[in-house]
């Protein structure tokens, strides 16, 4: 069975429906934490502003904020987004008929937590088919690679236009901080207590969401460089790509979510995605057609 049919048989579905309501989940809870942050930094000036002798209060409720934020809320998200990369490895283990590296993952989720998050799932079941563009006629490993290669460029892309966004807005939320101190001639106790600490949760997440994207963006696109020298290599010899030389691909899973903020951006790489799987698919079927020529001529 090929690849675009494995992935829409129940069983794959089956995964993909628990991964996505655990991945939603954790979006939830992200939102919700970057909802209470913004609010937080946003409204504790004005606060200020109004009520002069609120500064210790503020100081107080960022603080109480930015415990039950990052450690509460973020650690629950965290085991989300754990469980939800775990199911995603295992379909893509099951899909490209690879084995499991306990070692590197950890073991499977239970069947009863999967299908706990399956039956949980809300969304249409439909949109979850084609996961993978398409692979042709391309023989594995090959199709696995050119699989795995437009999950990869199409995952850093967009990490990377999501740093980039996150950490303009931290560096803005930062600068506006020091503008409205100075404006309102403030002290520096002053402004460590009423502005710097309510903000502290938005400017720590900031600088960690932008940072931790970063990383595995770089991460990442090496990653499709290396692919890249298989999928060469595999052009010429297919038994050159070994299948332990493939699980090193599957095993990059990030450990954080992206709020779809930048929906035009999203469009714009999505389509070069898939211009680029097309030209991989047809550099295949041309060097297979010029072999073809060869043998027959010979």
């Amino acid at each position: 069975m090929s690849i675009s049919e494995s992935q829409n048989s129940s069983a794959s579905l089956r995964l993909l429906a628990s991964q996505r309501h655990l991945y939603t989940q954790a979006k939830h809870l992200q939102r919700w934490r970057v909802i209470g942050t913004v609010c937080l930094a946003a409204i504790a000036p004005l606060i200020y502003y109004l009520i002069p002798n609120s500064r210790a209060v503020l100081a107080g409720i960022g603080g109480l904020w930015l415990l039950v934020s990052r450690v509460v809320l973020e650690g629950i998200e965290a085991k989300k987004i754990k469980q939800a990369a775990t199911i995603q490895e295992q379909f893509d283990v099951d899909l490209f008929k690879l084995p499991w590296n306990r070692v590197l993952v950890g073991n499977r989720l239970s069947p009863e937590s999967i299908s706990s998050a399956d039956k949980s799932f809300t969304g249409d079941r439909e949109n979850l088919k084609g996961w993978y563009a398409d692979t042709g006629n391309v023989p594995y490993p090959l199709d696995v690679l050119l699989c795995q290669r437009a999950n990869l460029v199409w995952d850093w892309r967009l990490r990377r236009h999501y740093a980039w966004g996150i950490s303009i807005l931290t560096t803005l939320l930062f600068g506006l901080g020091i503008i409205l101190a100075v404006a309102t001639n403030l002290t520096l106790l002053d402004y460590l207590l009423a502005l710097l600490i309510p903000s502290l949760a938005a400017l720590l997440e900031g600088i960690e969401v932008a940072r931790a994207h970063f990383r595995v963006a770089i991460e990442k696109e090496r990653i499709e460089r290396e692919i890249s020298v298989l999928w060469e290599a595999g052009l010429k010899d297919p038994t050159s790509v070994s299948v332990e030389r493939l699980e090193i691909f599957l095993l990059k899973r990030p450990s954080q979510t992206i709020l779809a903020v930048f929906p035009r951006d999203f469009h714009l790489v999505y389509f070069e995605i898939g211009f680029c799987f097309e030209f991989w698919l047809e550099n295949y079927t041309h060097l297979t057609l010029l072999k073809l020529a060869s043998f027959r001529n010979y």
